[in-house]
């Protein structure tokens, strides 16, 4: 089994990153006013999940009790451990901008949305990682349930 990208310091930082490109994203779509909801339950999910490790969970669970998910990042820091540099990176790249390279080529017979499903659950695609930000995103400004 891979070590999460979420264990450690650098995981983190990138639990850290992923929340505040969540937030952005939310605000785009004027639903930030329940973000701090949907990081807890976002990392309760990790947690069950097994997906970090119990002091990233801490530590996370205080940086959304501080709501460091409204502050700017400190400095750039990889959204995903990309394997090698075949891979398309995702940090800093709209919604929009992740879907136009996801769909470069089409338009394909299956559709637009099953042609992003099968990038993202494609380890070996040089965009899979675009895939799976896109999804991620796209999950960030769904509305929050109500709890």
């Amino acid at each position: 089994m891979h070590p999460s990208p979420y264990d450690g310091p650098d995981g983190l930082a990138r639990m850290k990153a992923h929340m505040r490109a969540a937030f952005a994203e939310r605000a785009l779509s004027a639903r930030d006013a329940r973000a701090e909801e949907y990081f807890r339950g976002w990392l309760h999910g990790l947690a069950d999940g097994g997906g970090a490790d119990d002091a990233t969970l801490m530590a996370a669970t205080q940086f959304v009790y501080n709501r460091g998910y409204e502050q700017p990042d400190a400095e750039p820091v990889e959204l995903y451990p990309y394997p090698d540099d075949s891979f398309s990176r995702v940090e800093g790249k709209s919604r929009g901008t992740l879907e136009e390279e996801l769909l470069v080529g089409g338009p394909y017979p299956y559709g637009r949305v099953s042609r992003i499903y099968d990038v993202a659950g494609n380890p070996q695609h040089p965009l899979y990682f675009v895939a799976r930000h896109y999804l991620f995103l796209t999950r960030a400004r769904a509305p929050t349930p109500a709890g």
